[in-house]
């Protein structure tokens, strides 16, 4: 397919001379050429010519308005190409061959140009005669001859030869180079043609010796390991020869299993001549392998281990999937001996074979018995316990069995804890840690800085009964140091106070913020969750419970005296029910104070109630206390008051009840805060920022919240008579 060839050179910008009016002449604009395009025509393909061809030539300027758009048109070669000039453009002759540059130029101030390259290639010369000048007429089989032939003119364009023979059969023919083999006997002729001339030889072929015959002494062949090189005879025609006089030998793969050949190669007399044969190397039967396991620590990981092993047999090392199939593992996985098995392939039957063994480790891990404590009291001083931990884990779905016990005996003390069945596992290296069982009555020390630290409920219920109530030193003695540790529920069920008439509590207990619940006594004297405390505190508690009920009963405490105190407490619990001297926090306040606490229950009890403290007197105070109780129902309006009732000598100061309380059927108002009923409290400034006036705040460690009552760790929910 021909194209046509243009060539064009563009410019950015065009080239603009402007000149501006001065002095009053004006300019002419020139506009200079941008562009110079060469178009041939005919096309030429590739740019070549052969000589004596002719085209036209067209030169194209851009743009259209160019100022000048005069071009010349010249040949860099003109004994190769000559430019002449048209009435419609250039004509151009190819003259001889070789290359020339055509170039167009513009002829204005810019002297834009384009090259258009050529190249001209000589006339075809035709072939006039081909003949055969080296040729021979006979040939024995085996022979070779190189025939040639020479071509006329010299300068003929194609003197390629192409060589043919009439009878492959009896000698062929190389078409390139004219070797001529000789085959069989029998008649051929052979052809050298050139551009539609030839020439032809007939050549005769003739009997001659054509191999070498080789036969093997010995019929069998068995892998070695080595080279294997049979006795061979070697013959040409009925004569035997001799090897290294008339013929040297060669082996082709020789060494391992499968078919080797054996080739002869003649020489001297015999030079022309070879032969070959072939014999089967059959593979080794009953080889026996010695099978090595690459070195390295194996230890169980719950996945096969295939590590890399080498295989031998008689000093040699052998090759996988050459001379023995892959390695089959077994026993691989567990901890334990694990087995190779290598068979043979190749050079060697599947009878072939080999056994390597590896060990598998054990999978170290360490079982540690967790400490575990219980108090004295505690339900669970049987407790087995079965707490440990495993590092590192086992691998997932493995099971390290086995239990943990502890050695006998109830008192307090450390106990050892230990394996009862010792902790197991095929494939775990298991090394085992004991710990410690504690039991103790309490933890710490009773000091202020380190008290003693109370848990749980049966510890609280053992203390008040086993200790304080039997006044057991160290923990019934004055200036001892508690300390609530946790939220305690007492679930309803029957409690004993902590503190009698004979041995009251004496020491400190701090509630620690925490609250105790479910707090339920039947009936008693000092009744509370404390029921006597002399000389001692009782602070940052919350009580709430189903009823207290029995003499002298609080929500709190039953009972203070000798300078005993409750600070920053609360208490939602019902209080009396069978007896009198009833109060939302204490029952009777004997020379003792109550400080920033607040109640909530009803108190019910016969006679001398208030809705903080039931009576106090000799001294007792109430101060900075809220009483939200709902009603004080029984008895007379001379024994009961909205906060408490006081007797001979007593303080009240900044105490505040709320306004709808009912005493015995009979809405009390009061605005004296230091009066027995204390100042009003509205339910909407009870509800106003959680504070209860500001008598309970953050920096009291009180939790506060809009719409609810001040508490540890979170607000109190308003009762249903607040709300």
């Amino acid at each position: 397919m021909k194209r046509l060839v243009q060539i064009s050179i563009l410019t950015a910008v065009f080239a603009i001379a402007m000149f501006s009016s001065c002095g009053g002449d004006d300019k002419e604009t020139v506009i200079q050429v941008g562009n110079v395009s060469i178009s041939v025509s005919p096309p030429v393909t590739g740019n070549t010519l052969t000589v004596g061809d002719e085209h036209t030539v067209t030169v194209a300027v851009t743009p259209e308005n160019a100022t000048d758009k005069g071009v010349t048109l010249t040949s860099s070669a003109s004994d190769v190409l000559s430019v002449t000039a048209a009435s419609s453009g250039w004509t151009i002759k190819a003259l001889k061959a070789g290359s020339a540059n055509l170039t167009a130029t513009a002829k204005d101030e810019g002297k834009k140009s384009v090259s258009l390259a050529f190249t001209v290639q000589a006339a075809t010369v035709a072939v006039a005669s081909v003949t055969i000048t080296d040729k021979k007429e006979t040939l024995e089989i085996g022979e070779k001859f190189v025939f040639k032939a020479e071509v006329k003119p010299d300068n003929a364009t194609s003197k390629t030869v192409a060589w043919t023979s009439s009878n492959a059969a009896a000698a062929t023919v190389n078409a390139a180079t004219g070797e001529v083999t000789a085959v069989a006997e029998g008649e051929t002729t052979i052809t050298a043609a050139a551009d539609g001339k030839s020439d032809a030889c007939k050549v005769t072929v003739t009997a001659a010796p054509t191999h070498l015959d080789v036969t093997f002494t010995v019929g069998e062949f068995v892998y070695t390991g080595g080279e294997i090189k049979p006795e061979i005879t070697v013959k040409a025609g009925g004569a035997t020869l001799t090897e290294g006089v008339d013929y040297d030998v060669t082996y082709s793969e020789n060494t391992g299993a499968g078919t080797v050949t054996v080739t002869v190669t003649g020489k001297g007399a015999y030079a022309e001549l070879s032969g070959s044969a072939t014999f089967e190397i059959k593979p080794k039967a009953d080889a026996v392998f010695t099978v090595t396991v690459a070195e390295g620590t194996y230890t169980y990981k719950k996945a096969a281990w295939t590590p890399a092993v080498t295989v031998k047999w008689n000093e040699t090392t052998l090759v996988e999937n050459v001379d023995y199939d892959a390695p089959v593992y077994s026993g691989n996985i567990n901890a334990g001996t694990a087995n190779v098995t290598v068979t043979g392939k190749g050079n060697f039957t599947a009878a072939s074979t080999g056994v390597g063994t590896f060990t598998i480790g054990k999978f170290p891990i360490t079982v540690t018995a967790l400490y575990t404590d219980r108090t004295f009291w505690s339900a669970e001083l049987a407790y087995l316990s079965t707490r440990y931990t495993i590092n590192p884990q086992p691998f997932a779905g493995d099971v390290i069995a086995g239990s943990l016990k502890r050695e006998p005996g109830d008192a307090p003390g450390s106990y050892d804890l230990i394996e009862d069945t010792p902790f197991a596992n095929p494939n775990y290296e298991i090394t085992f840690v004991k710990s410690q069982f504690v039991i103790y009555y309490f933890k710490g020390e009773g000091t202020e800085d380190v008290p003693y630290f109370i848990f749980y409920p049966e510890q609280l219920r053992g203390w008040a009964v086993d200790f304080v109530n039997k006044g057991v030193s160290p923990y019934a003695d004055a200036g001892v140091y508690f300390q609530l540790t946790y939220d305690i529920d007492l679930k309803n069920e029957a409690w004993t106070p902590i503190g009698t008439e004979a041995n009251p509590f004496k020491g400190n207990f701090d509630g620690n913020k925490k609250k105790v619940s479910g707090l339920k006594v039947n009936s008693g004297t000092g009744c509370g969750l404390f029921g006597y405390i002399s000389g001692s505190t009782v602070r940052n508690l919350g009580v709430e419970g189903e009823n207290i009920a029995g003499y002298n009963s609080g929500g709190i405490v039953g009972i203070v005296e000798n300078g005993g105190n409750i600070s920053n407490c609360y208490a939602a619990v019902t209080v009396g029910g069978n007896g009198s001297n009833a109060g939302g926090i204490a029952g009777t306040v004997y020379d003792g104070s109550i400080s920033n606490c607040y109640a909530t229950g009803e108190i019910i009890s016969g006679q001398g109630n208030g809705g903080i403290a039931g009576v106090v007197s000799e001294g007792g105070s109430v101060l900075n206390c809220a009483a939200l109780n709902p009603s004080i129902p029984f008895g007379s309006n001379y024994w009961n008051a909205r906060v408490a009732y006081g007797y001979v000598t007593f303080t009240f100061s900044n105490n505040v009840a709320w306004d709808g309380m009912i005493v015995i059927d009979t809405p009390v108002t009061s605005n004296d805060g230091t009066s027995r009923n204390g100042a009003d409290i509205t339910t909407a400034a009870i509800k106003a920022d959680g504070t209860l006036g500001g008598r309970f705040t953050t920096a009291n460690g009180w939790t506060v919240e809009n719409g609810k009552l001040p508490g540890f760790g979170a607000a109190v929910e308003l009762p249903e008579h607040l709300k």
